[in-house]
């Protein structure tokens, strides 16, 4: 169990309302499977540890940089102080140096990590439920110097100072810069709930939530969604790096041609629709782990935009877009184009994730 850091807290924390840990169900699930593996502690909750300490020295060897004397006398190289010139300043900074030297200490124990087949048990899971509702309930008084004593991994500390209006002042969002064990990403986990649903022996297998620019999108545990993006007509707004196949123009009945194979080769059953930018697909035959190996490797296959295949990761579902984007101009999300399936009968939860992403979706002609 996590302990209040004092008696004086629990007192302060019992007079006030307590924040419901249900207000943010992928927040929750997220933080429970980090504290299980904290619990157990897997390879996985050790490099990650180590990870994101690598990638805060690597933010500070930056700072220290852009704070050399050399950086503000950009006038007498022309305005561009060449790297040679930066780099030789560097190896004269003692801070950045003693920066160095960690990061290559972390890198070592990276290195160092062995891995192991060691996964969380159903103890541990138990176990890690509780701490995480324990300490969910400090939310509405949580501050920086409350959270560096609380006993939780860095990712844990991460997550929950990405709840909305937590910490918003500048001295709070850099008392909190050691956990940012991530680039920015996506902070879906903490975007306000509006909808969830259950199935007849009460398991929630969905939620409906309003993203970071005012739209419902439609968050499923275990029933897949794909979104596959065609390159725009501009091609210097094309990203290579997003798409699998790269540089490579992929035309529709490629890729069309790609679902009909791997739902005959995997025995799967794909519902396709037609996006604005590209397909949206809806695997019907069963149910998916969003972080297991074998989800990956259908997205990969099927040539998933790799920011989607990221924010999968990151809050351990699924998820589709149920309303446009405020920007464009239409009515509809999709168009619904066919189905491709080995005759593989339809699982209970897709067919009900199906029935509710079709009444929101497929609401006009013209996309958005």
């Amino acid at each position: 169990m996590v302990h209040l850091p004092t008696t004086s807290l629990q007192e302060t924390l019992h007079q006030r309302k307590m924040t419901d840990f249900k207000k943010y169900p992928l927040l929750t699930r997220r933080l429970i499977d980090f504290a299980a593996h904290r619990q157990a502690g897997t390879s996985e909750h050790q490099e990650c540890e180590i990870k994101g300490e690598i990638i805060y020295l690597n933010k500070q060897e930056n700072l220290l940089a852009f704070s050399m004397p050399i950086m503000r006398r950009r006038a007498e190289f022309g305005g561009a102080i060449p790297m040679y010139v930066v780099a030789a300043e560097a190896g004269k900074n003692e801070g950045i140096i003693a920066v160095q030297k960690e990061i290559r200490f972390q890198q070592q124990r990276l290195a160092d990590i062995k891995r192991s087949l060691i996964l969380p048990s159903v103890v541990d899971y138990r176990r890690a439920e509780e701490e995480v509702q324990e300490y969910l309930k400090t939310l509405p008084t949580l501050s920086p110097e409350i959270l560096v004593q609380l006993p939780i991994s860095a990712r844990e500390k991460f997550h929950l100072a990405q709840v909305r209006g937590l910490f918003t002042t500048k001295e709070q969002r850099h008392a909190i810069e050691a956990w940012s064990y991530c680039d920015a990403g996506y902070q879906a986990l903490t975007e306000p709930l509006l909808q969830s649903f259950a199935t007849k022996e009460e398991k929630q297998f969905a939620f409906i939530t309003r993203n970071s620019y005012g739209v419902r999108c439609l968050n499923s545990l275990n029933v897949m969604f794909i979104d596959i993006d065609l390159q725009p007509e501009n091609w210097d707004e094309f990203c290579p790096e997003t798409m699998p196949w790269g540089n490579v123009r992929i035309q529709e009945d490629e890729i069309l041609k790609a679902v009909a194979n791997v739902s005959k080769d995997w025995e799967l059953s794909f519902e396709v629709y037609r996006t604005k930018n590209g397909f949206r697909l809806i695997e019907m035959s069963r149910l998916w782990e969003p972080l297991s190996a074998q989800s990956s490797a259908v997205l990969e296959t099927l040539g998933s935009d790799r920011l989607y295949q990221q924010l999968c990761q990151a809050q351990g579902c699924y998820r589709a877009r149920l309303q446009p984007k405020p920007w464009r101009s239409g009515n509809g999300i999709c168009t619904y184009i066919g189905r491709y399936s080995d005759s593989a009968p339809d699982h209970e939860e897709a067919v009900m994730v199906k029935g509710i992403h079709d009444s929101w979706c497929l609401k006009g002609e013209v996309l958005a």
